[in-house]
C-alpha cells in the first residue's frame, strides 16, 4: 500500500508540473504543425482530466464504504463500553454482597468456636461441668441436649456459608477474566478506529488533490483550446490571403499568356472553322472567336433557365443552367487549361477552363470533379460528373476576359 501511494503522489505531482506549463499566446506565425501539436496536448490533458476524475470517483466511493465501516466499529465501541459499565456496575454488587457474608461469617464463627470450645469441656468432663454450671438439674439436661441437636444444624450452616463464599470468589474471578477480556477487545477497536479516521483523512486529501487536478487541467484544456482556435483562424486567414493572391498571380499570368496568344494569332494565318463532326478532333480547337456555334454541349440535358433572365433572387442569369440526369458526364466544351478546380461558397463543386483569346468557360454545381488546376483538357475530354442523385442543374457561364455572353449562341445544338 506505501508503494502505491507513493507512486499515486509522484503522478500527482507530475501531472500538476505539467498542468502548471502555462501555453503561450499566439503570435501570428503558428504553422500546421504547431496546431497538431497545441491539438495533440488539449487530447493528452483531456486523458489526464478524465484519468483524475475516474480516480475520484474511485476514491470517493472508497471513502463513502470507510465512512460506513467507521459508523459501525463506533457502533461496536459503544456496545462494548455498555457491556463494560453493566458489568463493572455488577461486580461491584457483587463485591458488596461478599463483604456482608464475610461479616456474617466471621460473626458465625466466633459463635462456632465458642460453641465448640464448651462441647469439648463437655466431651472431656461432662460430670464436673454438669455440676459446676449455675443451673438447675432439668435446665442442665435440657441445656445439654439442645446442645447436642445444635452441633450438626451449625456444621450445616457452616458448610453452605462457605460454599457461598467459594461461589462469590469463583464468580468474581470469572468476572474479573470477562473484563480484561472486553477491555483488550475495546483497545483492538479503538485502534481499528483510529486507523479508520487515518484512512478517511488520507481518502479526503487524495480526493480534495483529484478535484484539484481535474478543475485545473479543464482550465489548461479552455486556455489550449482558445489558442487552438485563434492559430486556426490565423491559418485560414493565411490560407485565404495566399489562395487570393495565388488567383490573382494566374489571372495575370493567364492574362499576359491570353495578350502573347492574341499577338501571335493576329501574325498566324488561322484556319477555318467548319461543323464538328463525329470523330473530328480539329473542329474543337485553335481560334475560340471563330469557334461560335460548334462548342459542345458541357452535359445532355435541357435547358431550364437562359441566359439574362430573371432568376429567383431578382438578378439577371449570366449564364444558362441545364438540367440533367443523375450521375451525368460532364465535358469540356472546348479545348484550354485548368485555372481553377474546387468549391466555391454559393456555387458548390465549379470548374473554370481558360480558353484562347481570353475567352472562359465556367462550370458549376458538378458533383465531383474529375480534373486539376494547371491541366490541359482537349474538347469532349471528361471533367467530372453530376450529383448522383435527382435531376441536378449545371450552371455554364460564358466570358470574354470580364464580361459575360450568352453561351446559347456559342453552342452546336440540335435542331
Amino acid at each position: 500500500m506505501r508503494i502505491w501511494f507513493f507512486i499515486f503522489a509522484f503522478w500527482i505531482a507530475f501531472c500538476q508540473i505539467s498542468l502548471a506549463q502555462k501555453p503561450t499566446a499566439a503570435t501570428g506565425t503558428e504553422t500546421e504543425a504547431d496546431l497538431r501539436a497545441l491539438n495533440s496536448q488539449i487530447a493528452k490533458y483531456k486523458k489526464t482530466a478524465a484519468a483524475a476524475q475516474n480516480k475520484a470517483e474511485k476514491i470517493a466511493a472508497e471513502l463513502a464504504e470507510a465512512k460506513q465501516k467507521s459508523v459501525t466499529a463506533a457502533a461496536a465501541v459503544q456496545e462494548y463500553e455498555a457491556s463494560l459499565n453493566n458489568l463493572e456496575r455488577e461486580l461491584a454488587a457483587l463485591e458488596t454482597e461478599q463483604t456482608a457474608v464475610k461479616a456474617k461469617l466471621d460473626e458465625r464463627f466466633t459463635q462456632l468456636q465458642t460453641l465448640t470450645a464448651s462441647l469439648e469441656i463437655l466431651a472431656k468432663s461432662p460430670t464436673e461441668a454438669m455440676f459446676s454450671a449455675p443451673l438447675p438439674p432439668r435446665d442442665m439436661a435440657k441445656s445439654a441436649v439442645l446442645m447436642r441437636g445444635t452441633i450438626p444444624v451449625l456444621e450445616g450452616v457452616s458448610k453452605d456459608l462457605r460454599a457461598e463464599l467459594i461461589r462469590l470468589s469463583s464468580l468474581k474471578m470469572a468476572i474479573k477474566a470477562k473484563r480484561a477480556q472486553i477491555k483488550m477487545a475495546y483497545k483492538g477497536l479503538g485502534e481499528r478506529h483510529r486507523r479508520l479516521a487515518a484512512l478517511l483523512a488520507a481518502k479526503k486529501d487524495e480526493e480534495k488533490k483529484l478535484l484539484d487536478l481535474t478543475e485545473t487541467a479543464k482550465g489548461r484544456i479552455a486556455e489550449l483550446s482558445q489558442k487552438a482556435k485563434n492559430i486556426e483562424e490565423i491559418l485560414k486567414a493565411n490560407a485565404a490571403r495566399k489562395l487570393k493572391e495565388k488567383q490573382e498571380r494566374e489571372k495575370a499570368e493567364a492574362a499576359a499568356k491570353a495578350a502573347e496568344a492574341a499577338k501571335a494569332a493576329e501574325k498566324m494565318d488561322l484556319r477555318k472553322y467548319i461543323a464538328p463532326v463525329k470523330g473530328d478532333k480539329n473542329a474543337l480547337s485553335g481560334d475560340f472567336a471563330k469557334a461560335k456555334g460548334f462548342l459542345s454541349m458541357p452535359a445532355a440535358g435541357s435547358i431550364s433557365s437562359r441566359f439574362d433572365e430573371i432568376n429567383q433572387n431578382g438578378m439577371h442569369n449570366k449564364g444558362i443552367t441545364i438540367r440533367t440526369r443523375a450521375g451525368a458526364q460532364v465535358i469540356s466544351p472546348y479545348d484550354g487549361t485548368v485555372i481553377f478546380a474546387g468549391f466555391l461558397k454559393g456555387y458548390g463543386k465549379i470548374l473554370i477552363i481558360e480558353h484562347n483569346g481570353n475567352y472562359f468557360t465556367t462550370l458549376a454545381g458538378l458533383g465531383q470533379i474529375d480534373a486539376e488546376e494547371g491541366q490541359t483538357l482537349l474538347a469532349g475530354e471528361p471533367v467530372g460528373t453530376m450529383e448522383q442523385r435527382g435531376t441536378p442543374d449545371l450552371y455554364m457561364e460564358l466570358r470574354k476576359a470580364d464580361t459575360p455572353i450568352n453561351p446559347l449562341p456559342w453552342l452546336a445544338l440540335k435542331s
